[in-house]
């Protein structure tokens, strides 16, 4: 059995050996920040702030037969304000014309540029590799659980979901993009310059060549091809937000170059096709064409919680097996939102 559900702070140890699998902000390889962001989700699934800023929504995928957090995912309430903007690099061209050799170039340039009123952001996506390729497709499962969690509480999120994609992961772990351009305009590595990010950007907008073109000519090949690509393991991940109505906005990260995907809240397909529905039960046998929901759990130990089970749809009525019933621990009649997998 898999549950999906908020963090907790007993969930810290294995969120932090979770962390060391990617090199996420958002899930960084630090205890105490880790152990800030789960007490900022706390707090925020307890009572959200109106600053929306301010909220992280931290989720876990727990293998419950073997007691181990083996995922997790998170929602940002907005990442981009005045005081922290969300900076981006946008690529654009120009056409260069001599009249004298007669010959006409196109040239790609780089721009950065910030938004100071951004967007709900979803991201640190990690699934414990041992469990990937799995018939319950639980990657899909962490995802989708944050849209549930959006359909059921809209009020919480800007009208646009923003996603960062990561990059293929570089040798030495300095992306290529940065060797290029950051680490020569600011004078730091990488990790310094992530680390700092998290809590103050003001480099970014002080020491960042703003107003002037960075033709991509001049790049090294490593950098040029790192720009909007990305990594094997967030190849499924690209594809799984392009089908469910995200777009690729040309826009990519002035540190690693992974590209920026949005789409409207009321856009995404799994909010777009979310329901309030009424639980009741049906016979085993009778469960022939049944097709999987992420369906809301009601725990009161626990602020969120779903999980992926059988069910057969019938107007806001959804019937599931009365032994899953019986193993979820489910009262019939309740009322939950759920979501087609």
């Amino acid at each position: 059995m898999f549950f999906i559900r908020n963090a907790c702070i007993e969930d810290l140890g294995e969120l932090y050996e979770l962390s060391h699998l990617e090199m996420l902000l958002n899930l960084p390889r630090d205890r105490k920040r880790l152990e800030a962001i789960i007490e900022n989700s706390l707090a925020s699934f307890k009572k959200p702030n109106p600053q929306r800023f301010k909220n992280h929504y931290l989720f876990v995928l727990k293998d419950f037969k073997k007691s181990k957090i083996v995922g997790s995912c998170l929602i940002h309430g907005q990442h981009g304000t005045d005081q922290n903007p969300h900076f981006f690099f946008r690529i654009s061209q120009e056409k260069k014309y001599s009249s004298i050799i007669k010959k006409e170039f196109t040239h790609d340039f780089l721009e950065i540029d910030y938004e100071p009123n951004g967007y709900s952001e979803i991201g640190a996506l990690i699934l414990h590799p041992d469990y990937r390729g799995r018939k319950e497709r639980l990657g899909k499962q962490l995802s989708f659980a944050r849209f549930l969690y959006m359909a059921i509480n809209p009020s919480f999120f800007t009208e646009t979901i923003h996603a960062e994609l990561l990059p293929p992961v570089s040798e030495g772990g300095t992306p290529p993009l940065w060797k290029a351009i950051g680490e020569k305009f600011t004078g730091m590595s990488y990790d310094e310059a992530n680390r700092l990010s998290f809590t103050d950007k003001e480099f970014i907008l002080n020491l960042f060549p703003w107003g002037d073109k960075i033709y991509t000519a001049l790049l090294p090949k490593e950098a040029l091809e790192a720009i909007g690509q990305v990594g094997p393991n967030t190849k499924p991940v690209k594809a799984m937000l392009e089908k469910i109505g995200f777009h690729d906005t040309k826009e990519f990260d002035p540190f690693d170059g992974g590209p920026h995907y949005r789409c409207r809240r009321y856009d995404i397909l799994p909010i777009k096709k979310s329901r309030l529905i009424r639980m009741r039960y049906l016979d085993d046998n009778d469960m022939e064409k049944a097709i999987p929901y992420l369906i809301e759990l009601k725990k009161n130990a626990y602020a969120f919680c779903c999980t992926v089970m059988m069910g057969l749809l019938d107007k806001d009525t959804l019937f599931i097996s009365q032994s899953m019933a019986n193993q979820y621990d489910i009262e019939e009649g309740v009322e939950v939102f759920c979501t087609p997998m």
